[in-house]
């Protein structure tokens, strides 16, 4: 008897070992060993350093994680390990002036509230294992910016810099009138001198102080141009109350006026705490309803009679979004009146790193955490009937539907669409009793908290649940009453919901002049709006005084700021070159058509050089010798376009453009916009020239000197569309000027659904809704698994030059997919589970240019000069 005790004992004490051993280290009250190196490398720390707090980063790197060869997760193992290895609330500095260059000590703990429910939802609400990650698809600054990102913390110590950043955002009050959301830009560069100033004081950050010296002292030079935007769908903002003069102390124990929120990620629909909705996510996916007597010890139980005898089973998809916040807010406001939500601002919008949240106190549910839970919370009402109909479906795609204005399977009513401006409304369409359901799992989910965490007073069973009555009712008048911005007023163009997409390649040529702030932030909002990623665009960027590279050619926005930094920019020449950028176009135009030609690729993204000069002219012999090159490349590269954008009058390279009204723009930086255009007006423009410019279609087989060697045939292209979404196309009369038999383009569906195939001759963006006004020059059919043909045998027939002969436009556009309808688009090259696939089919396409012409004529007067010569 007294051996099997002695062997039950073991038993159970293996086994809890066992069980301590698998719990997530993120759930541990210290910092994650492999989050560690997080705050030790101060160029990851840095939040300047930093990777953008924005969504199509976040999805990005999730993308990069799925796509990594031998992963193999399924949609619930990815999101909550991915939850488990990066997320890890609470983590704020410590008051003990170590310096984080100190190996043996870190001076970072879980020491803010928010850890105590999150230790409960990672142990006993949302299994999971971190280990099962694939780390070994992201370098480690772009882990860390996951666990940045993902990690919720408030940092409300005093910096210092209070003063002149909080005081700053009511000066907008008086100059800007609030559209939208209460979001502002607040931050200048010479202030951030002053918080990377105490940092230094709290942590001893750099090594150096003649570093930290030499960088601040760099500050005044630009302080004069180095303003923010304020984003015009986030313009309200906040009050402030005044603060002392002079730098304080860091160390203290005073309140900041203007805390940071870590943890916040910037959406054009109000900023987000990412965590919260990767944490819904994840609870949705293994939905648990947890007994409260299975969460807390029987002793501390027999208190809450009510609960013990209904049975209140907490559910996790409320725990890890709304409820689990107010449990928080309850148990540290309680007794008095519970407050609901805290606003805030971005140091800049276009690279957001900074969020500061306007309030010193109650903390507990800021708007982020709200808009945050709310998604979290409708996706995971949703999440397993999206996964039945899509069976491959992945996370990535999830928040790129639900966080873009096309929404999560587009139905019939646009106001039924599940994405992040409808957020309001379908929280109370979808959910039934959301209200009650409310009060009873913040009840619930309160009790089980009350346990973990140090409450600012004693609660009985009756005050509970009223006071988490009470916040439930506030919180819910409070998103009710949230200024989040419609989604009419981010549609691209107002009242069309086409989902536009770009498909790009761009290079963009910069004039190092301009500042590097200036100029980064504006080429960082420009190309989160060109969709960069595997399957849209990608970029280049160059110097255009030399066109050495600056960013390599990438479809990766993370690469925007590992490869191009203050010190790269500065390390380049100032100014603009006219025939360097043509020759560095030239160069780069001929081995992409070689490369296509090698390849058998039948055309694609369009091919864009965009300008971005100050102040630069052109002189006269400069400008005739462009003029000349410019035709060549007319016939060389039919499908490249330039663009320039340029301070001052962009009238000035009106020449050097195929169509100077479209494709000259005004280049003039105020982040601020105050006195000047924002950052979003300056760029709409040549966001909207960009989506315009159509795709590629081409004869491969042509290459760069046009010489296709007397090869003809088929050939074609696989390519994907997504409902309400449209792509067009551009044939030029290079591939086809002369007549020649059976030479057509055709469409051939793959019956994934119906797409409506347009075609036109005049008409650049022909549309089958728009026949009205294109009259009898538009051609349309509905193609399901049958195919739309164009012939192009005699399409040049009365022209005698290539340039009089109009190109072939086609647009091929998909359907809205009706609900319960199948999802098949399962291929790697698939964006969304609903995308319909199409082929695009050229049939002797062929190869006529004045390129050949003109190599033959040089050959031939180098030839007759050799015989002169020798005679």
């Amino acid at each position: 008897m007294f051996l099997k005790t002695v062997t039950c004992l073991l038993f159970l004490t293996l086994t809890s070992c066992l069980a301590q051993d698998n719990v997530s280290p993120n759930a541990q009250p210290r910092v994650a060993p492999h989050l560690q190196e997080c705050y030790r490398q101060r160029d990851i720390f840095e939040r300047d350093n930093r990777l953008p707090m924005t969504p199509q980063l976040l999805i990005e790197l999730i993308r990069r994680a799925e796509d990594f060869p031998g992963t193999n997760l399924n949609l619930q193992q990815f999101t909550s390990s991915l939850l488990h290895r990066f997320k890890q609330d609470g983590i704020l500095p410590s008051n003990t002036g170590v310096s984080i260059n100190q190996n043996d000590i870190l001076p970072f703990n879980t020491n803010g509230f928010n850890f105590p429910k999150h230790r409960v939802l990672l142990t006993r609400l949302i299994p999971g294992n971190h280990a099962i990650f694939p780390t070994g698809s992201l370098t480690l600054q772009e882990q860390c910016a996951l666990h940045f990102m993902l990690s919720t913390s408030i940092e409300t110590q005093r910096r210092g810099d209070e003063n002149e950043r909080c005081n700053r955002l009511a000066q907008y009050r008086a100059l800007r009138v609030p559209r939208s959301t209460d979001e502002v830009e607040m931050m200048k560069k010479s202030e951030m001198a002053n918080v990377r100033k105490q940092l230094h004081k709290k942590f001893g950050r750099y090594q150096n102080e003649d570093e930290e010296q030499e960088e601040v002292a760099e500050e005044p030079a630009e302080e004069a141009n180095e303003d923010e935007e304020a984003d015009e769908n986030e313009e309200e903002t906040l009050e402030i109350g005044g603060q002392t003069d002079g730098l304080v102390d860091v160390a203290s124990n005073l309140l900041s006026d203007c805390p940071v929120e870590n943890g916040v990620v910037h959406s054009p629909w109000g900023s987000i705490a990412a965590g919260t909705v990767i944490a819904g996510i994840a609870a949705g996916l293994e939905r648990q309803t947890v007994n409260i007597r299975d969460l807390v010890d029987e002793s501390h139980l027999g208190q809450y009679r009510m609960a013990r005898q209904q049975a209140i089973a907490i559910d996790n998809r409320y725990a890890a979004t709304l409820s689990g916040d107010i449990a928080e807010a309850v148990l540290l406001q309680a007794p008095a009146t519970i407050q609901v939500g805290a606003s805030g601002g971005w140091n800049n919008t276009a690279v957001p790193n900074w969020f500061f949240v306007g309030q010193r106190e109650r903390l507990q549910i800021t708007d982020a955490e709200i808009r945050g839970g709310v998604d979290g919370l409708l996706i995971a009402h949703n999440i397993i009937n999206w996964r039945d109909r899509a069976s491959n479906l992945r996370l990535s795609q999830v928040l790129d539907m639900y966080y873009s204005q096309r929404g999560i399977f587009g139905m019939e009513s646009q106001q039924n669409v599940f994405r992040a401006c409808n957020r309001r409304d379908m929280l109370t369409n979808t959910i039934p009793s959301i209200t009650a359901t409310l009060a009873q799992q913040s009840f619930a989910f309160t009790t089980v908290l009350d346990n973990e965490m140090q409450s600012s007073v004693t609660l009985t069973p009756n005050s509970t649940q009223r006071i988490s009555a009470q916040a439930s009712d506030t919180l819910w008048n409070y998103i009710r009453d949230m200024p989040d911005a419609a989604c009419i007023t981010t549609e691209l163009i107002p009242g069309d919901d086409t989902v536009w997409r770009v498909a790009t390649d761009i290079y963009i040529f910069v004039d190092t002049t301009w500042m590097f702030r200036d100029i980064h932030s504006t080429v960082a909002h420009l190309l989160n709006n060109l969709d960069v990623n595997r399957f849209g665009s990608s970029y280049t960027i160059m110097n255009a005084m030399d066109g050495t590279i600056i960013v390599n050619s990438t479809n990766r926005l993370a690469d925007l700021y590992t490869q191009w930094n203050q010190e790269i920019h500065t390390s380049h020449p100032m100014g603009f070159n006219i025939r360097r950028v043509l020759e560095t176009m030239r160069e780069h135009s001929t081995i992409l058509l070689d490369h296509e030609r090698a390849t058998s690729q039948v055309g694609g993204r369009s091919h864009i050089a965009l300008v971005m000069v100050q102040s630069a002219t052109v002189n006269d012999a400069e400008a005739n010798a462009a003029e000349q090159d410019l035709l060549l490349f007319r016939d060389q590269f039919p499908d490249l376009r330039f663009f320039y954008w340029a301070s001052g009058n962009p009238d000035r390279f009106a020449r050097f453009v195929r169509q100077p009204q479209r494709d000259t723009f005004r280049l003039n930086i105020d982040l601020q916009g105050i006195g000047g255009e924002s950052i979003v007006t300056m760029t709409s423009p040549v966001i909207l020239r960009i989506i315009e410019e159509p795709r590629r279609i081409i004869n491969h087989r042509c290459g760069s000197n046009w010489q296709s060697e007397g090869q003809t045939g088929m050939s074609q292209m696989i390519e994907f569309v997504e409902p309400r979404g449209v792509a067009f196309y551009r044939l030029h009369p290079n591939y086809f000027f002369h007549n020649a038999a059976d030479r057509r383009v055709r469409i051939q569906g793959a019956g994934f659904s119906t797409l409506t195939v347009c075609t036109s001759r005049t008409v650049e963006r022909p549309r089958a809704n728009a026949t009205n006004v294109q009259g009898d020059q538009v051609r349309c059919q509905s193609v399901n698994s049958d195919t739309m043909e164009f012939g192009l045998w005699d399409a040049c027939s009365g022209h005698s030059l290539i340039h009089h002969c109009p190109p072939l436009f086609i647009s091929v556009e998909g359907i809205r997919v009706h609900d319960g309808q199948n999802l098949r688009c399962t291929e790697a090259q698939c964006r969304f589970p609903d995308s319909a696939r199409f082929n695009v089919i050229v049939d002797n396409l062929g190869c006529f240019s004045g390129v050949g012409t003109i190599v033959a004529s040089v050959m031939l007067v180098v030839a007759s000069i050799l015989v002169t010569l020798r005679a």
